[in-house]
């Protein structure tokens, strides 16, 4: 997974690789969706953290499907 600002326009490109096919699909984050995707990655880290476990993040969530 990638993510790339673009300050000149104020966007976030989210980049994601499916690792079964090797395609990559962008996806163009509006303010709502990267602040619930920053709000996620808090939330994984603090559970990893606290875990010593992996986590996982429900982009499906936060991407509004």
């Amino acid at each position: 997974m990638w993510i790339t600002p673009d300050s000149e326009f104020g966007l976030v490109s989210l980049m994601i690789e499916d690792t079964e096919t090797g395609a990559v699909v962008g996806h163009v984050l509006g303010p709502k969706e990267f602040d619930a995707l920053q709000q996620a990655t808090r939330e994984a880290a603090d559970r990893a953290e606290s875990t010593d476990d992996h986590v996982q993040i429900n982009l499906a969530e936060i991407l509004d499907h």
